[in-house]
């Protein structure tokens, strides 16, 4: 199966979020959580691209361990900011815009493996009937 945009962009970041951490907050990954404040499984799901990085998580490692988000995103600029980040109207809404996309993916790809599984659903009813004609056919015999 081919990978997704969102499955790249989920790795990419993942990737990040581990060079932040063992960089910037503690190289051992329970410290880590702790001083994020999630959970060490948690953030072995989001560092090895198994769950995606929630904002919430983002705005704390922005505010606590200047976290330069543009880098986060997309890997340019610096990973730390040499001053904490100011939250506009703009970052918000950007970060709005941004969650609505995941959304939209994640829908797209719900769509799809729905519309994958009505189709196996037809096909075994046919191949019921078809099981069944043949039933009938040989009782008849």
């Amino acid at each position: 199966m081919q990978p997704t945009t969102t499955d790249l962009f989920d790795k990419d970041i993942a990737k990040r979020l581990f060079t932040f951490r063992t960089k910037h907050i503690a190289k051992q990954q329970k410290k880590a959580a702790e001083l994020i404040g999630i959970s060490p499984p948690w953030l072995s799901f989001m560092e090895s691209g198994k769950r995606r990085v929630r904002m919430d998580i983002v705005e704390t490692l922005v505010k606590k361990f200047n976290l330069n988000p543009e880098w986060f995103a997309t890997g340019n600029g610096p990973e730390k900011l040499s001053s904490p980040a100011k939250v506009t109207p703009a970052t918000s809404l950007n970060n709005i815009h941004d969650e609505v996309l995941v959304i939209k993916n994640m829908l797209e790809m719900f769509e799809a493996n729905l519309t994958h599984a009505y189709k196996i659903i037809e096909n075994q009813g046919k191949q019921i009937e078809t099981l069944q004609k043949q039933l009938d056919s040989i009782k008849k015999s």
